[in-house]
């Protein structure tokens, strides 16, 4: 039972989830924030200013891909600069290496994508 839950979990989509490029506060930010309550953002507890989707089930259409409204809404606050997309697991390594600003990091991963 247990190896057959986790397969459905495997097999099930991420939760979207992205990083706030100018703060919570910033107005901006807070109407972004508004506009994706249908969505539940949730705070990534152990990465400030990051959030993930919530409502994961509600996020994905019928394809599995992230519903039209949401992707509108996730697309315009990237290209406004407000928003990073990047999935929790890419968020991870920066956190549990604490990585700061004077470090030098040289990522070897070939998959494109934002760590």
């Amino acid at each position: 039972e247990d190896w057959r839950r986790s397969l459905c979990l495997l097999r099930s989509p991420l939760p979207p989830s992205f990083r706030l490029q100018l703060g919570a506060e910033h107005p901006g930010t807070v109407k972004l924030l508004e506009e994706l309550e249908p969505w539940q953002p949730t705070a990534v507890p152990w990465c400030p200013g990051a959030y993930r989707l919530s409502a994961a089930a509600a996020a994905a259409g019928p394809d599995g891909q992230c519903d039209t409204a949401l992707n509108r809404t996730l697309l315009a606050a990237q290209r406004a600069g407000l928003i990073s997309r990047q999935e929790t697991a890419s968020m991870l390594p920066v956190v549990a290496l604490h990585i700061e600003p004077h470090h030098r990091v040289l990522e070897l991963c070939a998959a494109p994508g934002s760590k």
